[in-house]
């Protein structure tokens, strides 16, 4: 699912994040030297909303994004946004489900087993 849109402004990415809950125009993907590949920032001066590290996978280099501050009642955002432009130089921020809990393994399969 789609959350965000981006354009390359010199080295940095801007664009909003729009989900069910939030709305954020003129957020700024800025390159880090340390860290992060870059930080994500929002607008006027409201603070740093996250990071994002460049990665490599079968159709290319992307950015993983993870989004957390204190403005997200729901918890962090996971996304990826693809590093190649489309035709009309956009770059997509997409959401990406997270892994489900993980530390209940025992309990399933003593219950498979017929344990209390």
């Amino acid at each position: 699912m789609k959350i965000g849109e981006f354009t390359q402004v010199d080295q940095d990415l801007v664009g909003d994040v729009e989900t069910l809950g939030i709305r954020i125009k003129g957020v700024t993907f800025q390159r880090q030297d340390k860290g992060a590949n870059y930080s994500v920032h929002g607008p006027d001066g409201i603070g740093e909303l996250g990071g994002a590290w460049v990665k490599s996978g079968d159709f290319g280099d992307y950015l993983s994004v993870r989004l957390d501050c204190p403005t997200l009642a729901a918890g962090p955002i996971n996304a990826t946004m693809k590093l190649t432009p489309t035709e009309d130089g956009r770059y997509f921020l997409r959401w990406q489900r997270r892994d489900a809990p993980r530390g209940n393994e025992a309990d399933i399969g003593a219950a498979k087993n017929g344990s209390p």
